[in-house]
């Protein structure tokens, strides 16, 4: 059964309200319109971006405050992946250059036509699909081993972060956009599921797994009442990770390098 698509998320900053009205316009309408939030400024558009990751995100160079630039940096220091189109009325050979040169994917003439916001949406479509960002919150080294070796083998392309306390999985969580999570119930001595639910409480988007040792349906309601999406053995069964993994692609309906398909639960 195919997976229900989902509507492209499309944040654009720019402070003139009459131009970011100008560029949603350009957009598709009807059923393939995207869904927009809109940004006065950088410091608008950084916050925004870090409450929920968009899709595509349209930088206007000149803003007052913090400028398109430098949200550009943050963004992208926050997600290196984010698909970012600066735009500006001065639209010349140099400015597209320096907008590539700082990580945008390109530069865009003010105000966004039909065809450009149309080449914007192929570009998107037509993209590398992006790996996986994991961070991994466990204070066995072996079990870490076990789970990189696990996505390996499923073919999961990822970026693996870990962290073995609770201070350094916070930093971690509010440096770095991560699509999936993993926590141990219990590590060094803290409380998995007490950190499970402050991140979940902070951003509710975030896909939870908790890896525990207990299988019983009491742990698994523990986790789940801590915010949990999900829940993983620690042995790390091949079978039962597939299953997780679906389980996160079906939620997430996001597209990373191994295709829209989820992957076979290994039967």
């Amino acid at each position: 059964m195919a997976r229900e698509e989902r509507k492209i998320k499309v944040l654009v900053a720019d402070d003139s309200r009459s131009m970011r009205s100008v560029i949603r316009s350009a957009f598709p309408y009807g059923l393939n319109q995207p869904d927009f939030c809109e940004a006065a400024d950088g410091k608008e558009a950084i916050s925004a971006y870090r409450a929920k990751r968009y899709d595509i995100v349209l930088l206007d160079i000149r803003m007052p405050g913090v400028s398109g630039l430098g949200a550009l940096q943050a963004i992208r220091t926050y997600d290196e992946d984010a698909f970012v189109v600066m735009i500006s009325g001065e639209y010349t050979a140099e400015n597209i250059q320096f907008a590539r040169n700082a990580g945008a994917v390109t530069l865009a003439r003010k105000p966004v036509s039909q065809q450009v916001a149309k080449d914007i949406l192929q570009a998107y479509h037509a993209r590398t699909r992006r790996p996986v960002s994991i961070l991994a919150i466990d204070d066995s080294a072996d079990i870490i081993a076990a789970l990189t070796q696990g996505l390996a083998i499923l073919k999961i392309r990822h970026r693996m972060y870990r962290a073995d306390s609770t201070a350094e999985a916070q930093r971690a969580f509010n440096a770095i956009h991560f699509d999936l999570l993993f926590i141990d119930s219990h590590f060094g001595g803290e409380d998995g599921l007490k950190l499970a639910g402050n991140i979940k409480s902070a951003r509710p988007s975030t896909h939870l797994v908790v890896f525990t040792n207990d299988s019983t349906m009491e742990s698994v309601l523990r986790a789940r009442e801590r915010g949990a999406d999900d829940y993983l053995l620690k042995s790390v069964d091949l079978v039962q990770l597939a299953k997780v993994w679906n389980r996160f692609l079906t939620a997430s309906k996001e597209e990373f390098i191994t295709g829209r398909r989820p992957i076979p639960a290994c039967d």
